[in-house]
């Protein structure tokens, strides 16, 4: 809940949008060339804390490490 906070005060992008899913997860939309400056900002909020990252390229990206 504490990164749900912090992405709302600290957008990653300025296309960024936030949906609440429930109380631990929300859904945060990008529309943004999948980088490794992106890669670097997802992996500050914690390597756990995501799931279901589209498209594959970006999540494959946020496997290597």
């Amino acid at each position: 809940m504490k990164n749900i906070d912090f992405l709302r005060t600290a957008k990653i992008h300025r296309t960024q949008i936030i949906e609440n899913l429930d109380g631990t997860w929300c859904k945060v939309s990008l529309r943004v060339y999948p980088s490794y400056e992106l890669v670097r900002e997802i992996r500050k909020l914690g390597i756990h804390n995501h799931r279901e990252i589209l498209p594959k390229k970006l999540d494959d990206l946020l496997k290597k490490g």
